[in-house]
């Protein structure tokens, strides 16, 4: 039940914050359209839909079924690509990419900001 577990504000703005801040010093121009892939329930497209036209996309169907909630059960996998795979396709795809550091808490992980130069 993901889009209705855990408050999408509190527990991911600073992260949001944190790319929102990435994007900004990688960007070239003001930067108004965001694509966020692997937007899973989309707690932060939520966050970034303040300062950005934000679509999310996913590999998971919509949970909306003829405008019925259908539940699903989220699993996710930490690495499903490797880094070095993510960094070749979004390059194959014409995206400049900047990579930045995002830490919570112990734990860190990598962020992409991505410009699309073709």
């Amino acid at each position: 039940m993901w889009p209705m577990w855990g408050d999408a504000a509190a527990e991911y703005a600073h992260y949001c914050r944190d790319v929102a801040g990435l994007i900004e010093q990688h960007a070239e121009r003001p930067t108004s359209t965001l694509l966020d892939i692997g937007s899973g329930g989309g707690k932060n497209v939520l966050n970034l839909k303040g300062t950005f036209s934000v679509t999310g996309v996913d590999l998971r169907p919509t949970i909306r079924d003829h405008g019925h909630l259908r539940i699903e059960t989220d699993h996710w996998t930490m690495g499903l690509f490797s880094l070095d795979t993510w960094r070749r396709v979004l390059r194959e795809t014409g995206f400049e990419v900047h990579e930045g550091r995002y830490h919570a808490g112990e734990d860190e992980y990598t962020v992409f900001a991505c410009v699309k130069t073709r």
